[in-house]
């Protein structure tokens, strides 16, 4: 399933899971992810996540406030991922491209567990495509996934990080 996945981005799977068997569940949901990708700890995704302080902690403690609703599946997001990569002019799927899925995809427990703790999904992927180098491509890269990301009241140069 995850063939064109990064050592580090199965890493994430694997820890992901790991997250998933300790609360007992059969199936990973995309908290679990997010928990993976904080666990990872030096990929691309952690940074985005440790620079807006979403921790461990935090994601334990926000999922209560996510709806008790189905998740979004894993196929949602290996295909959201690979569109994100590919996007990117990527051949690989990485914590990046996982990240930038879990956002885009507004109905997962990701994307609302990120909004519980105050986070724009937005602000993350704005982040994320800056530490890419892609900060040149935002208003394209917005422009292109405003279904995704929903509608944009506001500036699209608020959304970056550029100057802060």
């Amino acid at each position: 399933m995850f063939e064109r996945f990064t050592a580090r981005a199965r890493n994430v799977m694997d820890f992901a899971s790991e997250e998933a068997a300790r609360r007992s569940a059969e199936v990973i949901d995309t908290v679990d992810i997010v928990v993976g990708l904080i666990r990872d700890g030096d990929g691309v995704a952690a940074h985005v996540l440790r620079a807006d302080s979403i921790t461990i902690e935090l994601a334990w403690g926000a999922r209560d406030l996510v709806f008790a609703g189905p998740d979004v599946t894993m196929m949602d997001v290996e295909s959201q991922a690979a569109k994100q990569a590919a996007w990117l002019g990527h051949c690989y799927v990485g914590t990046e491209h996982l990240l930038l899925a879990l956002c885009c995809l507004r109905t997962g427990k990701a994307a609302q567990l990120f909004a519980s703790l105050g986070k724009s999904p937005v602000q993350l992927c704005s982040f994320d495509l800056e530490i890419l180098g892609h900060h040149e491509e935002w208003d394209r890269w917005l422009l292109d996934h405003r279904d995704l990301v929903g509608p944009c009241d506001v500036p699209i140069q608020s959304y970056s990080r550029r100057g802060l």
